[in-house]
């Protein structure tokens, strides 16, 4: 849950009325120690209390490329895979599982 940057001014406000105890203050308003801490740090860093949300994950690795790729190349190990892409051999092994090429392993056939 994101706070409002006024409300998180008006607590850090009561901070300083409090001078700085922020035991008190958390017990005074109802939260957590550690919230207010941070925006203690924040506001004397000179950064903005706006909330910064984490936004959408990048996909590094394009799935057309890689379909592609692995279309003409189905033999190369996934650390392999992984150099050409510029990126580690789980996000490739995630990429391919999302491509439907769930376990590229091929099937030995036993002889008795």
């Amino acid at each position: 849950m994101a706070y409002d940057v006024k409300f998180k001014e008006k607590v850090l406000e009561i901070l300083a009325q409090n001078n700085g105890n922020v035991l008190k203050t958390s017990k005074l308003l109802n939260l957590n120690y550690r919230t207010i801490v941070r925006w203690k740090e924040t506001a004397a860093r000179g950064e903005s209390l706006i909330h910064k949300s984490g936004g959408k994950r990048v996909e590094k690795i394009n799935p057309e490329k890689l379909k592609e790729y692995v279309d003409k190349n189905p033999d190369k190990y996934l650390c392999e895979i992984a150099k050409e892409f510029n990126c580690s051999t789980s996000g490739v092994f995630d990429a391919l599982k999302k491509l439907g090429y769930g376990n590229r392993r091929k099937t030995r056939v036993i002889k008795k």
